[in-house]
């Protein structure tokens, strides 16, 4: 809502980390200025410093059909990476299988017997409308920086 971030205390589980560790590790992986703002309930609320004018969100993730947020549930290295390096990454290794991996390519493509080829469809329509959105976002926000 607004400049503030609801996360369900139930993360914590996943996360394996108490209230204040919790706090302290989201503060330090985030790109840009939260402040832990109250406790509820059932939620840790924290507060984003719209001050700066950026909008680069990690480690939370934009999901743009829903328009809504999302924390990811694992501490991996991909939970710091923008979403524009993830995008560009996979799709550059998707180019390059294309490009030296034809026999693979057009087996996935002509007879889709295993469970890759779900998951790159699936991808790419994500990629075809969120990638123009990440780079939109990232060109017009890196002067507010």
């Amino acid at each position: 809502e607004e400049n503030e971030f609801f996360i369900p205390k139930k993360v914590l589980d996943f996360f394996h980390m108490t209230e204040n560790r919790f706090l302290d590790f989201f503060s330090e992986k985030a790109v840009e200025e939260y402040h832990f703002k109250r406790l509820e309930h059932e939620f840790i609320v924290f507060e984003k410093d719209n001050k700066r004018g950026s909008f680069n969100y990690i480690p939370l993730k934009y999901n743009l059909a829903d328009q809504t947020y999302a924390l990811p549930l694992t501490k991996d290295i991909g939970f710091i990476f923008h979403e524009l390096l993830v995008h560009y990454l996979l799709l550059y290794n998707l180019s390059m299988i294309a490009r030296y991996e034809t026999e693979w390519w057009s087996e996935l493509v002509k007879t889709m017997p295993n469970k890759d080829f779900p998951l790159i469809e699936t991808f790419l329509q994500v990629s075809i409308e969120k990638g123009p959105f990440l780079v939109y976002e990232y060109l017009t926000k890196a002067g507010h920086r």
